[in-house]
């Protein structure tokens, strides 16, 4: 058949599960968004007849791979893309491959990994010496692509091939991501040796994403109590048990914090070390429910695990809000200890400066430097904000200064107008002037 019109024949060598590349297209179009930013923007939604402009005409449902894979809207490629070889079969391979070659992609497209993911179903090795070779698919997206529906299909083929080591050898720094795509296969295959695989990696990085694949796997599967339930039944290491229940709760806090509260003392009374499991938790925790998750964590003894999990929050939060935490630790004055306040306090302000590009009511922000309690975060919180103050508005900063309303020392006051060039640049491109010169 000419490649110009390659269409979808009906299946007959393989058959292409609808529900796995609903899931193979569902998370590389989350892998595009979390390697992405998000613009921000005026607030307005995009109407039919802009979104029609913008991202181009409705594919049609009869439209060719060529036509297809010239469309300019990402979101309707990749669905007709993964519809396509729904549909496809091995014999139509070779005018495939060709269409995918003249392709207007770019390297390592989510298109690749779909290609190279429905060509792995029926050869693994072809697809995965192509992705490793074709410039334009040699990516560790399209790469993991293939090591997850190998590792579907066959994981005993794919361990004997040595393939896996090969590509982890290629891309040192992508060796977890490849271990995870092979857990994820293999847990899905239900086949044996998952465990020996997993238990048997020498870099200890690569153990921790394939323990990690694997816990998510089995959350996915049998639900958050079950499986962390799982993770102290199993015959192994304490220390790699630990690792399971540690990743288990991180996952789980995103959706069921309270159960991993109700975990921690359970693995606290057994005698684990949960050291590190506080940060995790509220570090996920915080990103739906940054207040609650604060406030659990200051009940805490004070340490370096109650520190990060504070930082973690608060990162979270100030992303979220700055305002908003503001406000809240306002009301917070004396329900925790006034330096874990003041550093609280000072992460807000200093984040509200830089989120509303230098544009503030500067004499409100000094005003709420003054209500932090220890001097030493006092002054250098004051200092912070000045200094940018003197930048925006120097007649005004110098007024302040004049006042030096809480009683600053004159010799620390004299360093306003030290501001580092960095930050300086920082400032003068945000208001759009060249207010250093």
């Amino acid at each position: 058949m000419p490649k110009s019109h390659l269409q979808c024949s009906e299946p007959r060598r393989i058959t292409v599960s609808n529900s796995y590349f609903a899931l193979l297209f569902t998370s590389i179009i989350f892998l595009v968004a979390c390697g992405s930013e998000i613009s921000q923007g005026d607030g307005e939604g995009i109407s039919e007849g802009q979104a029609g402009s913008a991202f181009g005409d409705a594919l049609s449902t009869n439209a060719t791979l060529k036509d297809i894979l010239r469309h300019p809207d990402i979101l309707q490629r990749s669905e007709r893309v993964a519809q396509f070889f729904q549909r496809a079969n091995s014999d139509q391979l070779e005018d495939i491959r060709a269409e995918f070659m003249i392709a207007p992609l770019d390297q390592g497209d989510i298109e690749y990994a779909l290609f190279a993911s429905w060509w792995a179903r029926f050869d693994p090795v072809g697809a995965y010496l192509f992705a490793d070779s074709e410039v334009r698919m040699e990516q560790p997206r399209v790469i993991t692509a293939v090591m997850r529906t190998w590792a579907q299909m066959d994981p005993a083929g794919l361990m004997s091939s040595d393939l896996f080591t090969d590509a982890a050898s290629k891309m040192p720094s992508f060796r977890g991501a490849i271990a995870d795509s092979v857990v994820s296969g293999w847990f899905a295959s239900g086949k044996p040796g998952l465990a020996d695989f997993v238990l048997t990696q020498s870099d200890p990085e690569t153990q921790q994403m394939a323990l990690k694949a694997w816990m998510r796997m089995k959350i996915l599967r049998d639900g958050d109590r079950a499986a962390l339930e799982w993770t102290q039944s199993l015959p192994y290491h304490a220390d790699t048990k630990r690792h399971l229940l540690a990743s288990g709760l991180a996952i789980v806090a995103h959706q069921n914090p309270q159960l991993c509260v109700e975990w921690l003392e359970i693995a606290s009374d057994s005698g684990i070390d949960i050291g590190t499991f506080v940060p995790r938790i509220a570090s996920a925790w915080g990103h739906h429910d940054p207040q609650a998750a604060l406030v659990w964590v200051l009940d805490f003894p004070e340490s370096a695990g109650r520190f990060r999990a504070i930082q973690r929050v608060a990162t979270k939060w100030l992303r979220q809000d700055p305002q908003g935490m503001l406000a809240w630790i306002n009301t917070q004055d004396d329900a925790f200890d006034q330096k874990t306040i003041g550093l609280l306090r000072y992460r807000a302000l200093s984040q509200t400066v830089e989120r509303n590009q230098y544009r503030v009511d500067w004499l409100d922000l000094l005003a709420e430097s003054g209500k932090i309690s220890i001097k030493n975060r006092r002054n250098i919180t004051i200092m912070w904000i000045l200094q940018r103050f003197y930048v925006a508005d120097q007649s005004a900063a110098e007024a302040w200064i004049e006042a030096n309303p809480f009683g600053m020392n004159d010799e620390a006051l004299s360093r306003a107008h030290l501001l580092d060039s960095e930050s300086r640049g920082k400032m003068e491109i945000a208001l759009g002037r060249a207010v250093g010169s």
